[in-house]
């Protein structure tokens, strides 16, 4: 996509290359450019890698980009990190990075920026906006690099808010952009390039959970095969997610996976790798990136994790936000509490939350 020259952008800048980059071309397109950094709760110990405000501003310095810290740690706690631990405590497994970039960057910062003057919103996601098909109407598509893609997760942005959406990087390669930025002498504030959850600190997820956990979330309880077994005991249900292998603490003939999970029995339930196996699934909270949510079943290709293959199925919808999936080849280790997207071709036709496996 390409805003009307002299459009006013905010970009969000982390502080990494990406972010940088997208604001550099913006500006070089005859944009004019806003940068917002958001400042987000820490959680663990000191780390040389946290980017500091003296790094933001060296960097807008860098950028000849003035950059405003907009605080989100009360928004992003409350919508992000406490349904990151209640899910667990649920027995279901969360995708924190979804839901902050519906809640955080496109929720509570697109409301910010309005403030500030800007028309558009720009990020350094790897994903396209724009028109096409028949009606030439907008959509979410996925970025060219198909190993950085990042549309996935940007599946549950509001319909209405793609066209004041700006990807620059969807055109491109991260190799390009990582060139550029060399090429360029810039130096970041983000020292490396964040593959986590960006809140949990280097203990991981179960530490940090276990720091937030109330007493009876964290009850042991029974371990039990697929006929009910019961071939040990688990440390809580928030320590194990559909497909785990390691770190049950049984032994038999045969590799065991978690298979599912019974919060209201507070079992771990395991099996053999072909127990993993599923072809339907249900999702909850569907979002439609289409001007108007289909009323029949469409035939799409259907991610359930992040890096999963598309897999070709049947999309049946009850109403406007609860879908039934059935896929024609069963799925592997399909998780509640993940999200599903659903592709045609490039583009993403929508998303909800993963709440049942048959």
């Amino acid at each position: 996509m390409n805003p009307p020259r002299g459009a006013v952008i905010a970009v969000a800048v982390s502080g990494g290359v990406d972010s940088a980059m997208a604001a550099l071309w913006l500006k070089e397109r005859g944009a004019t450019v806003i940068g917002v950094h958001l400042t987000l709760p820490f959680y663990g110990p000191d780390d040389a890698n946290r980017v500091t405000p003296d790094m933001m501003a060296e960097l807008g310095r860098q950028l000849d980009l003035p950059i405003s810290f907009i605080d989100a740690s009360k928004h992003f706690e409350r919508e992000v990190v406490s349904n990151f631990v209640d899910e667990y405590a649920r027995g279901r497994t969360p995708n924190p990075c979804v839901l902050c970039n519906k809640m955080i960057k496109f929720g509570f910062l697109w409301d910010e920026i309005t403030h500030l003057g800007a028309d558009y919103l720009a990020t350094g996601h790897y994903a396209r906006t724009g028109c096409g098909g028949k009606s030439n109407e907008w959509g979410l598509y996925r970025g060219i690099d198909r190993g950085k893609d990042q549309s996935y997760f940007l599946h549950r942005l509001p319909y209405a808010r793609l066209s004041r959406v700006v990807l620059p990087l969807g055109g491109v390669t991260k190799e390009e952009i990582r060139q550029d930025a060399v090429r360029r002498g810039l130096r970041l504030a983000a020292s490396k390039e964040s593959q986590e959850v960006c809140f949990l600190p280097p203990g991981g997820y179960r530490e940090f959970l276990e720091r937030r956990l109330a007493p009876e979330q964290r009850m042991t309880g029974e371990l039990v095969d697929t006929a009910g077994e019961v071939l040990g005991c688990h440390r809580g249900l928030y320590a194990y997610t559909v497909g785990q292998r390691h770190g049950l603490g049984i032994c038999g003939p045969y590799p065991r996976y978690v298979v599912s999970l019974q919060p209201d029995r507070n079992r771990v339930v395991v099996g053999l790798k072909d127990e993993l196996w599923a072809d339907r699934l249900e999702a909850e909270d569907w979002n439609w990136l289409l001007p108007e949510p289909p009323v029949s079943s469409i035939r799409s290709k259907v991610r359930v994790r992040y890096r999963h293959e598309a897999a070709s199925a049947l999309i049946i919808p009850h109403s406007s936000s609860r879908v039934s999936i059935i896929f024609d080849q069963p799925q592997r280790a399909i998780t509640p509490g993940q999200a599903a997207a659903a592709f045609d071709d490039d583009r993403v036709l929508g998303g909800g939350w993963i709440s049942r496996v048959d």
